[in-house]
């Protein structure tokens, strides 16, 4: 794996270590809604990227409706679980060590880029977008405000005008926020 961002081995080592509870606690969340939206795009049987799967309940839902799904996750307890949940391998990668160019139809990442330090965010979503049609990225759930577990930062993603922007409560400075 890449060198991990100051403070992000932190998040990782939370979900390391919370993995049961976090599993228990979003495995069943019902997204079904965010999630129509975004199949909504893709054709029958497309690739999906879960970036950032978490618990696996995504990955489960695309896989259970007939779509190909790579499924990674930063957290190496999480891969574990989330592996056991939907039956398939899911790699343990950072989100900063995307390569894979026009492979995916679609990348759904829910809440889960949120993590990353506000000057990794700009350069991940431009990795994303790279290789990706914007309309088939899953900003739609990245919309929801997160608050980092560790670092208690607020962030949000928005779409506007065609382009993906990051909100730190309009508080960054040094950089417009927009890709």
């Amino acid at each position: 794996m890449e060198k991990i961002c100051p403070g992000y081995d932190k998040t990782l080592e939370y979900y390391n270590e919370n993995a049961k509870s976090f599993v228990e606690s979003t495995v069943a969340v019902d997204f079904e809604k965010t999630q129509l939206r975004f199949i909504s795009k893709l054709k029958p049987k497309d690739y999906i990227l879960d970036f950032g799967c978490g618990s696996g309940r995504d990955t489960k839902y695309f896989l259970d409706r007939g779509f190909f799904v790579e499924a990674t996750d930063g957290s190496e307890e999480l891969c574990k679980r989330a592996s056991e949940y939907t039956g398939i391998t899911v790699k343990q990668m950072l989100f900063q060590e995307l390569d894979a160019k026009e492979k995916y139809a679609g990348i759904w990442a829910c809440s889960s880029i949120l993590h990353l330090p506000k000057d990794e965010l700009k350069v991940v979503l431009g990795k994303m977008a790279e290789f990706n049609s914007v309309e088939k990225l899953n900003i739609e759930a990245a919309e929801i405000e997160s608050t980092d577990v560790m670092s208690g930062d607020r962030k949000r993603v928005q779409k506007s005008n065609g382009k993906y922007k990051y909100d730190q409560g309009l508080q960054d400075a040094g950089t417009d926020g927009i890709l």
